[in-house]
């Protein structure tokens, strides 16, 4: 993992937090090969095993899920499971991505602090 990795929002803020809240992640969860497309849904997710394509209804969202249903029973990764087929970022995760933690690289940490003012009586914002 590199240490110059610059973060953007949507990678750290989850859920998205508030006003006047600082947050400051101390564990990461890497799932370097994942890549946009289809895929067997988790096992993990109580509504995804299928037997017929007829059991997954395309364009439907399960919202424990990793993505949209294609409407396609696909066999599992591994053993002779099926689950519902979804368009999501593949492989989904399953528990099996590296964590790791960033305390270690603490020191190096760059905070950056963005500040707003808006003062609607005055007509003013910086």
């Amino acid at each position: 993992m590199s240490e110059h990795k610059v973060w953007d929002v949507e990678e750290y803020v989850k859920p998205p937090e508030g006003g006047s809240v600082v947050s400051i992640i101390t564990r990461i969860e890497v799932t370097p090969s994942q890549t946009l497309g289809t895929c067997p849904e988790s096992m993990r997710v109580h509504s995804s095993t299928c037997h017929l394509d007829d059991d997954c209804v395309a364009g439907q969202l399960d919202m424990q899920g990793n993505g949209i249903r294609t409407g396609r029973c696909v066999p599992y990764y591994h053993g002779d499971s099926k689950t519902c087929e979804v368009s999501a970022w593949c492989p989904v995760e399953d528990g099996t991505s590296e964590n790791h933690f960033l305390g270690k690289m603490a020191p190096n940490f760059t905070i950056l602090i963005k500040n707003s003012i808006h003062y609607p009586k005055f007509k003013f914002s910086k």
